[in-house]
């Protein structure tokens, strides 16, 4: 009879056991699977809007109003195509004079790089040779072999008032008047206020000078002058 209840207490033993275990393993798995409708509902992230323009993304780097100051002229406005992102319009000149109407466009970087875009609608002369040149071949003034002259002036006369190296392209002529790339001396001599301006290089001023794109077109322009000759394709008449 000992024997009979020892046994018996020990399947109650092991059932209560057993019992116990189950309990155990069912509150286990309600940690790792809890009632769905007891998540918190959390929402997606809220999507940015995209982030405005680069300066850059203007045509030349040219804010609308100095788009508008230049297009005030009525002539075609001819300004860099490529500038580097670090370059920034510092300065807008324009002369709305009849016979004298023209422009200048001056660019800078922080490092103090500067360069510039020259418009004349009178008669212009050619710059004085400098002691070298490279060719350049702008393909919106075709038709005519022009040059980027940089270094000192080969006249000796004229170096003194050359003490620094300068940079400048020929004058491009076109239906509206002559366009030129322009370097720091004549940017120092004009503008006193970028008395510290340095030359960009060489290589840069060559792609500045052949990205020459057009702005606008002339509004009252009636047609498009096409003597390969006179470097006047792709422009309006004045």
């Amino acid at each position: 009879m000992a024997r009979y209840l020892q046994t018996r207490w020990c399947y109650r033993c092991v059932g209560l056991a057993s019992l116990v275990s189950l309990v155990s393993l069912m509150a286990g798995c309600s940690l790792w699977a809890p009632d769905p409708g007891s998540v918190p509902f959390l929402p997606l992230p809220e999507t940015s809007a995209p982030p405005p323009p680069p300066p850059g993304s203007f045509l030349g780097q040219l804010s609308p109003e100095h788009t508008h100051q230049l297009t005030s002229l009525g002539i075609a406005v001819v300004v860099p195509g490529v500038v580097s992102p670090d370059f920034q319009v510092i300065d807008v000149r324009v002369d709305h004079r009849d016979q004298d109407q023209g422009y200048a466009v001056i660019y800078r970087n922080p490092q103090r790089h500067c360069f510039g875009v020259e418009f004349a609608r009178g008669e212009v002369t050619d710059p004085p040779p400098t002691q070298a040149v490279v060719p350049i071949r702008p393909p919106l003034f075709e038709g005519q072999p022009y040059d980027l002259h940089y270094g000192r002036f080969k006249n000796l006369q004229l170096q003194p008032r050359s003490a620094e190296s300068n940079l400048y392209s020929d004058w491009l002529r076109g239906a509206s008047g002559a366009y030129r790339l322009v370097g720091a001396a004549y940017i120092r001599e004009r503008f006193p206020a970028l008395g510290d301006c340095q030359d960009v290089a060489l290589q840069t001023a060559v792609k500045l000078v052949e990205s020459f794109t057009l702005l606008s077109a002339a509004p009252q322009g009636d047609g498009v002058k096409s003597t390969p000759s006179a470097g006047d394709r792709g422009f309006p008449g004045p």
